[in-house]
């Protein structure tokens, strides 16, 4: 799929969002391109890079050497839609999303990077989700910009709170009724 009839280029975005849209409609199992879809997706994964860092994201398009997390997130989310995630080298990819954590130790768009988002922690924290229990994914990873010690790394505490206020806000919407 493309963004919109003049694009020079088909994306993994465009194509995750049409493989969404096809299953919020019930066609997607019908659509004769499923397999084809899939397979281009899978092409997607980035096994050689100059750094080595960014193998295992998913590049936006043909060759464009763009790995990035946002568009892996899109990958991850139609590949699992049509339960293609075990094609999906997901040694490299649990190490790509652990690498996008940043230096303020939020997750970014990129390995490297100084500060991260809410949203592309979000973004990780569902990828990894897809790929395995993302609390257990975490607690055995070593979070390479903590000086706290390993029982205290930061990000269980941030999933701990996350989950929290997702857990407060469901009894909030269910008093409400």
């Amino acid at each position: 799929f493309k963004l919109n009839p003049g694009s020079l280029r088909e994306g993994v975005t465009a194509t995750a969002a049409g493989m969404l849209a096809l299953d919020i409609l019930g066609e997607l199992s019908s659509y004769p391109d499923v397999a084809t879809m899939t397979n281009w997706l899978l092409d997607r994964q980035v096994d050689i890079f100059d750094s080595e860092e960014f193998i295992g994201g998913f590049e936006e398009s043909n060759s464009t050497g763009d790995p990035n997390l946002l568009t892996t997130f899109w990958a991850v989310s139609a590949l699992e839609l049509v339960n293609s995630l075990d094609q999906v080298n997901q040694t490299s990819l649990q190490s790509f999303v652990l690498n996008c954590q940043s230096t303020s130790g939020a997750f970014s768009s990129l390995p490297g990077m100084d500060s991260g988002t809410l949203w592309e922690s979000a973004y990780a924290v569902q990828i990894l989700g897809a790929i395995g229990d993302p609390l257990t994914i975490l607690a055995s990873s070593t979070d390479p910009y903590s000086v706290h010690p390993a029982w205290l790394d930061w990000r269980l505490v941030a999933l701990a709170l996350l989950v929290l206020v997702v857990v407060v806000l469901a009894l909030l919407s269910i008093r409400m009724d």
